[in-house]
Protein backbone atom coordinates (compact mmCIF):
# COMPACT_ATOMS: atom_id res chain seq x y z
CA UNK A 1 0.00 0.00 0.00
CA UNK A 2 2.86 2.41 0.75
CA UNK A 3 4.20 1.93 -2.77
CA UNK A 4 0.77 2.76 -4.24
CA UNK A 5 0.51 5.91 -2.11
CA UNK A 6 3.97 7.09 -3.20
CA UNK A 7 3.12 6.36 -6.84
CA UNK A 8 -0.17 8.29 -6.71
CA UNK A 9 1.27 11.28 -4.87
CA UNK A 10 4.32 11.34 -7.14
CA UNK A 11 2.07 11.43 -10.19
CA UNK A 12 -0.06 14.17 -8.62
CA UNK A 13 3.04 16.32 -8.09
CA UNK A 14 4.18 15.78 -11.67
CA UNK A 15 0.70 16.45 -13.05
CA UNK A 16 0.36 19.67 -11.09
CA UNK A 17 3.51 21.09 -12.72
CA UNK A 18 3.44 23.35 -15.78
CA UNK A 19 1.40 22.00 -18.68
CA UNK A 20 3.72 23.73 -21.16
CA UNK A 21 6.09 20.81 -20.75
CA UNK A 22 3.30 18.57 -22.09
CA UNK A 23 2.15 20.54 -25.14
CA UNK A 24 -1.42 19.53 -26.00
CA UNK A 25 -1.81 17.35 -22.92
CA UNK A 26 -3.88 18.51 -19.96
CA UNK A 27 -2.95 16.93 -16.63
CA UNK A 28 -5.66 16.67 -14.01
CA UNK A 29 -6.51 15.81 -10.45
CA UNK A 30 -9.64 14.05 -9.26
CA UNK A 31 -11.26 12.97 -6.05
CA UNK A 32 -14.58 11.48 -5.20
CA UNK A 33 -16.63 8.76 -3.64
CA UNK A 34 -17.61 5.25 -4.70
CA UNK A 35 -21.27 4.28 -5.00
CA UNK A 36 -20.93 0.98 -3.15
CA UNK A 37 -19.94 1.74 0.40
CA UNK A 38 -19.09 5.41 0.01
CA UNK A 39 -15.31 4.94 -0.03
CA UNK A 40 -13.13 7.96 -0.81
CA UNK A 41 -10.61 8.05 -3.65
CA UNK A 42 -7.96 10.37 -5.05
CA UNK A 43 -6.35 10.22 -8.45
CA UNK A 44 -4.61 11.84 -11.36
CA UNK A 45 -5.14 11.78 -15.10
CA UNK A 46 -4.08 13.08 -18.48
CA UNK A 47 -6.40 14.40 -21.18
CA UNK A 48 -5.39 14.67 -24.81
CA UNK A 49 -7.24 15.01 -28.08
CA UNK A 50 -7.26 12.12 -30.55
CA UNK A 51 -9.60 13.85 -33.04
CA UNK A 52 -11.78 17.00 -32.90
CA UNK A 53 -14.31 15.32 -30.56
CA UNK A 54 -12.53 12.21 -29.26
CA UNK A 55 -10.24 12.41 -26.23
CA UNK A 56 -8.02 9.88 -24.48
CA UNK A 57 -8.12 10.10 -20.68
CA UNK A 58 -5.74 7.61 -19.02
CA UNK A 59 -6.09 7.87 -15.26
CA UNK A 60 -5.25 6.22 -11.99
CA UNK A 61 -7.10 6.22 -8.70
CA UNK A 62 -6.35 5.11 -5.19
CA UNK A 63 -9.53 3.99 -3.41
CA UNK A 64 -9.51 3.74 0.38
CA UNK A 65 -11.78 1.14 2.00
CA UNK A 66 -12.09 -0.35 5.47
CA UNK A 67 -10.11 -3.49 4.72
CA UNK A 68 -7.33 -1.96 2.59
CA UNK A 69 -6.97 -0.11 -0.71
CA UNK A 70 -7.75 -0.53 -4.40
CA UNK A 71 -5.40 0.85 -7.02
CA UNK A 72 -7.18 1.43 -10.33
CA UNK A 73 -5.41 2.09 -13.64
CA UNK A 74 -7.85 3.07 -16.41
CA UNK A 75 -7.48 3.52 -20.17
CA UNK A 76 -10.55 5.64 -20.89
CA UNK A 77 -11.62 7.36 -24.10
CA UNK A 78 -14.58 9.69 -24.46
CA UNK A 79 -16.56 11.51 -27.14
CA UNK A 80 -17.26 15.18 -26.44
CA UNK A 81 -20.68 16.32 -27.66
CA UNK A 82 -20.84 19.88 -29.01
CA UNK A 83 -18.35 22.46 -27.83
CA UNK A 84 -19.83 25.90 -27.28
CA UNK A 85 -17.67 28.70 -25.90
CA UNK A 86 -18.57 29.41 -22.29
CA UNK A 87 -21.13 26.61 -22.01
CA UNK A 88 -20.81 23.29 -20.16
CA UNK A 89 -19.27 20.39 -22.07
CA UNK A 90 -20.84 16.93 -22.03
CA UNK A 91 -19.04 13.67 -22.82
CA UNK A 92 -19.61 9.93 -22.78
CA UNK A 93 -17.15 7.11 -23.17
CA UNK A 94 -15.60 3.98 -21.82
CA UNK A 95 -12.41 2.05 -21.43
CA UNK A 96 -10.49 -0.72 -19.77
CA UNK A 97 -9.70 -0.95 -16.07
CA UNK A 98 -6.97 -2.80 -14.21
CA UNK A 99 -7.66 -2.96 -10.47
CA UNK A 100 -5.27 -4.12 -7.78
CA UNK A 101 -6.79 -4.81 -4.35
CA UNK A 102 -4.49 -4.78 -1.32
CA UNK A 103 -6.00 -5.91 1.98
CA UNK A 104 -4.52 -4.56 5.21
CA UNK A 105 -2.04 -6.79 6.99
CA UNK A 106 -0.48 -9.80 5.36
CA UNK A 107 -3.44 -10.85 3.22
CA UNK A 108 -2.94 -11.68 -0.43
CA UNK A 109 -3.80 -8.99 -2.96
CA UNK A 110 -5.83 -9.64 -6.08
CA UNK A 111 -5.87 -8.31 -9.65
CA UNK A 112 -9.00 -7.72 -11.69
CA UNK A 113 -9.77 -6.51 -15.21
CA UNK A 114 -12.93 -4.65 -16.12
CA UNK A 115 -14.79 -2.32 -18.43
CA UNK A 116 -15.68 1.31 -17.71
CA UNK A 117 -18.69 3.33 -18.88
CA UNK A 118 -18.56 7.04 -18.08
CA UNK A 119 -20.46 10.30 -18.46
CA UNK A 120 -19.10 13.73 -17.63
CA UNK A 121 -19.86 17.41 -17.52
CA UNK A 122 -17.13 20.07 -17.72
CA UNK A 123 -17.33 23.78 -17.00
CA UNK A 124 -14.86 25.86 -19.08
CA UNK A 125 -13.34 28.90 -17.37
CA UNK A 126 -11.66 32.03 -18.73
CA UNK A 127 -8.39 30.90 -17.17
CA UNK A 128 -8.28 27.71 -19.26
CA UNK A 129 -8.87 25.45 -16.25
CA UNK A 130 -11.63 22.91 -16.73
CA UNK A 131 -13.44 21.74 -13.57
CA UNK A 132 -15.54 18.63 -14.15
CA UNK A 133 -17.95 16.11 -12.66
CA UNK A 134 -17.87 12.52 -13.90
CA UNK A 135 -19.90 9.41 -13.19
CA UNK A 136 -18.22 6.08 -13.95
CA UNK A 137 -19.43 2.51 -13.72
CA UNK A 138 -16.88 -0.31 -13.77
CA UNK A 139 -17.86 -3.91 -14.53
CA UNK A 140 -15.52 -6.39 -12.82
CA UNK A 141 -15.91 -9.24 -10.35
CA UNK A 142 -16.85 -6.46 -7.89
CA UNK A 143 -18.93 -4.18 -10.11
CA UNK A 144 -19.31 -0.65 -8.80
CA UNK A 145 -19.38 3.01 -9.65
CA UNK A 146 -18.05 6.35 -8.59
CA UNK A 147 -18.74 10.05 -8.61
CA UNK A 148 -15.63 12.13 -9.31
CA UNK A 149 -14.92 15.83 -9.06
CA UNK A 150 -11.82 17.03 -10.84
CA UNK A 151 -9.84 19.74 -12.51
CA UNK A 152 -7.88 19.66 -15.78
CA UNK A 153 -5.09 22.22 -16.09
Amino acid sequence: MKKALFLVFGMLIILSSSTQAFSGISPGLRLGITTGGGHLFIGGDLLFRLSPRVYANPNLELIFWDGGTHFSLNADVHYRFGSFRGRPLFWAGGGLAFIRSEPEGRGRGANDLGLNLLFGLGFPTRTGLLPFIQIKATWTDNTGGELAFGLWF
